[in-house]
């Protein structure tokens, strides 16, 4: 994300373009890279996902507002050894909310069991609950 957004800025700097035109854009681009610095690496915002929990009902998620919300994958979401994207809707959010889950972000088990759980579902869990926090 951030390389997306220093190369837009990139680009911007090297397009002859008026001054005024040239510095909305950049204002533009890096309001958007504060907020996405903000909400993802920070996690600073309200709506930010603290931990993650796998239950028999399906997925529930602690926000920094305090509160755990059920949460539905969506079929976006994309899960390798390497690399875990978590697409999720919230029932009262209109846009999707995307978690990066990376191996140093949990413990060794936590990871695996979170990956396995998101390709083959609840039948491999055994009945028990997963806790992950973030």
């Amino acid at each position: 994300m951030v390389t997306a957004h220093l190369g837009a800025l990139l680009i911007v700097l090297m397009t002859p373009l008026l001054q005024p035109v040239r510095i909305t854009i950049v204002a533009v681009i890096l309001a958007s890279l504060a907020h996405i610095c903000w909400h993802h690496f920070l996690r600073n915002s309200r709506h930010a996902v603290l931990s993650l929990k796998i239950t028999r009902d399906g997925l529930q998620v602690e926000t920094r507002s305090g509160g755990w919300l059920r949460a539905e994958i969506l079929g976006s979401s994309f899960v390798t050894p390497w690399l875990t994207v978590l697409n999720l809707r919230f029932p009262h959010c209109r846009l999707p909310v995307n978690v990066v889950l990376l191996p140093d972000m949990l413990g060794p088990d936590d990871f695996r069991r979170v990956r396995v759980w998101l390709k083959w579902g609840n039948a491999l869990t055994h009945g028990k609950d997963i806790d992950a926090v973030l």
